[in-house]
């Protein structure tokens, strides 16, 4: 599967999968790869926790994943310059952003 399609149409049956709950459609050239992150389990930013924070590698978007009720919010939370290439979460709950391009390693806060 690549999102909700079939990426070898001939071996593909959905129904027998879980399909995910969000799939990203590419917006503009500066968005490219979703990157992975992890759900916000921390104390310093209470409105997102149980949020699901990931980000895209290319335009340094980060965005928060949340269910409410029976359906999904999906909210930008910043915008970088960053290339995001991976997170991270300390035994806090805090979730860290990792910086390809510039090396740096970013706790992350809201403005």
């Amino acid at each position: 599967m690549e999102g909700e399609e079939c990426f070898q149409a001939g071996d593909c049956v959905k129904d027998e999968l879980t399909l995910p709950v969000l799939t990203y459609p590419i917006f503009s050239s500066s968005e490219c790869s979703i990157t992975g992150g992890y759900v916000y389990r921390g104390e310093t930013i209470p409105e997102l926790d149980g949020v699901y924070i990931y980000g895209d590698f290319c335009s340094g978007t980060l965005w928060g994943l949340q269910k409410n009720g029976a359906d999904w919010q999906n909210n930008v939370l910043l915008s970088t310059s960053l290339m995001i290439s991976s997170f991270g979460e300390d035994e806090g709950g805090e979730i860290y952003v990792a910086d390809i391009s510039g090396g740096g390693i970013y706790r992350i806060v809201l403005p």
